[in-house]
């Protein structure tokens, strides 16, 4: 079994390089997929997230074909760098500059050479090469330098068979897994749906329990990473700040984007203009049992538009139930039990979840020093 350089059996394309102008979200006659390297996952090709761009700019050679290996070549995380994954099924695509594409000969298999480029010996090795001050980039070189077992077509077949196996397994065990967590969370869903209509209570419309306000953009100026104060979009934390713009607890709703998204929030905070936060009567509601009244009341499947939005006034006509202050208090223990015990199901799950990935990473590994 010989030692042969990546450069030496395949070969590397760099993308396609094109102006900000030219990439478009939508379809046209002349136009053209371009992977990226968000579009490249540890689960495989996603293609939800594509832009399109002039057919001409894209080289014949640039065009993705059937066994081609599309790689990270540059990225801000160097954990992302070296990630690849081999195109299965005829794509009419092509690829961006921060991607490269290995191209077999014929003195190795594509599913061997992908498989051999996954192992966590050469992504290591690929991350560490990589890794820059701001920008993580893969050099040409350093890919094609790189060593790797060379068998003949007929060892690496049998390889690449074993591989087969033991990802078709892996594959069939993480969607089980992903089921029993979907479970789980239907399951969670339905208990707080269940704990919120049995309560009873006053017949009243979200309008009248609480106000949406709408968040305020803030000046990159006043972003400061060494600030205390959390800056929130429409699904978690993106900068910080100095100075808040609402001090009290609330509940930051997701206007725009992750229309309908809620995130807690215990402390002084700057909800951006792609949310709203809730104000409440703290006589009369409990912040910890709006944010349950909210979860049952689905708010995602108000979102329009080609950027989902929630018009507020839509929110505000959703019917609810009102229990007491002291009633919607017994609610709020109670899901929380809920909570902590779907929260050690779905623990335990990513927990099997994470053995399965180094299973495949240690067989991998065996793969790639030849004693498989």
């Amino acid at each position: 079994m010989s030692t042969r350089s990546i450069g030496d059996v395949a070969e590397l394309l760099r993308g396609v390089t094109y102006g900000k102008n030219d990439a478009t979200e939508s379809t046209a006659p002349d136009a053209l997929p371009l992977l990226r390297a968000t579009n490249i996952t540890e689960a495989g090709l996603w293609l939800a997230d594509l832009v399109f761009i002039p057919a001409r700019l894209a080289k014949p050679e640039q065009r993705v074909q059937q066994g081609d290996i599309v790689m990270t070549m540059s990225s801000g995380s160097a954990s992302v760098v070296g990630r690849s994954i081999l195109v299965h099924e005829p794509i009419d695509a092509t690829f961006g500059a921060f991607c490269g594409v290995l191209r077999a000969s014929d003195q190795v298999l594509d599913r061997y050479l992908s498989y051999m480029i996954r192992a966590p010996q050469v992504r290591q090795c690929w991350s560490d090469l990589a890794r820059g001050t701001n920008i993580n980039n893969l050099k040409r070189e350093d890919v094609l330098q790189t060593a790797i077992l060379v068998p003949p077509l007929a060892e690496q077949q049998r390889i690449v068979a074993k591989l087969d196996e033991v990802d078709a397994g892996l594959r069939t065990l993480s969607e089980r897994l992903d089921t029993e967590l979907l479970r789980s969370a239907q399951v969670r869903l339905s208990a707080t749906d269940n704990l919120v209509s049995r309560a009873g209570g006053k017949k009243m419309t979200l309008g009248e329990v609480l106000s949406l306000e709408y968040g305020k953009p803030l000046d990159r100026s006043k972003r400061d990473p060494s600030a205390a104060v959390p800056v929130y979009g429409a699904n978690g934390v993106k900068a910080f700040t100095k100075k808040a713009l609402y001090s009290e607890p609330t509940i930051v709703v997701g206007r725009k984007g992750s229309a309908g998204a809620l995130v807690f929030v215990n402390e002084p905070c700057w909800p951006l203009d792609v949310t709203y936060y809730v104000v409440h009567d703290h006589d009369e509601t409990d912040l910890k049992f709006l944010h349950i009244l909210l979860q049952s009341l689905d708010l995602p499947r108000l979102a329009k538009g080609v950027k989902p939005g929630i018009n507020r006034n839509e929110a505000y006509a959703l019917e609810c139930l009102l229990p007491s202050l002291a009633e919607q208090e017994s609610i709020t223990a109670k899901f929380e039990e809920l909570q902590s015990a779907c929260a050690e199901v779905s623990a335990n799950i990513e927990r099997r979840k994470a053995k399965a990935g180094e299973l495949q990473q240690s067989v991998l590994a065996a793969a790639f020093r030849g004693d498989l």
